[in-house]
């Protein structure tokens, strides 16, 4: 049974237990950043800065059990500067309760709407106040005890998403 609470700080091997990657086109994918995390040392990474494929997407992913629980909630901590101009990203997370095989859009943020620091034309690192906590109801997804959980990046050669 899948735990009902899930607190990932990636302080351990990448891709943590219990989480999977897609890879739409078998470019890039999210990776260990061992340099920046808003409540520890290491986050999650998708390097737009150096990745241009084109508007297609990486999905990072994790089920959840919400079994007994009443009006579920996720919350996370993103960090994003936009490199400027038309070069700007978006992050998707989306549930599943199919296992995959379709997907409900729950969040929906890109270019300065996810941005927590100034444009940077440089490979974004955030500092400790360059992160936000994100949270998203997950109400109407009670008693589930599968539900998937995807952190979807679409790339459009902005700049690094944590």
């Amino acid at each position: 049974m899948l735990p009902t609470i899930i607190a990932e700080g990636f302080q351990g091997g990448f891709t943590p237990n219990g989480w999977t990657q897609f890879n739409q086109d078998n470019g890039g994918q999210w990776a260990l950043a061992t340099n920046a995390g808003a409540s520890s040392t290491q986050s999650a990474l998708f390097d737009n800065y150096n990745i241009d494929s084109q508007s297609t997407y990486d999905d990072l992913r994790t089920h959840l059990n919400t079994t007994g629980i009443q009006n579920p909630i996720l919350t996370f901590d993103v960090a994003y500067a936009r490199w400027g101009g038309i070069y700007s990203d978006t992050l998707e997370v989306l549930v599943s309760t199919d296992c995959g095989q379709t997907f409900t859009s729950l969040y929906l943020k890109g270019g300065n709407t996810l941005a927590t620091s100034p444009n940077n034309q440089n490979f974004f690192v955030p500092n400790a106040s360059e992160w936000r906590t994100d949270t998203i109801s997950l109400a109407g997804y009670e008693n589930i005890p599968l539900l998937m959980c995807s952190f979807r990046n679409i790339r459009h050669w902005g700049n690094c998403i944590y």
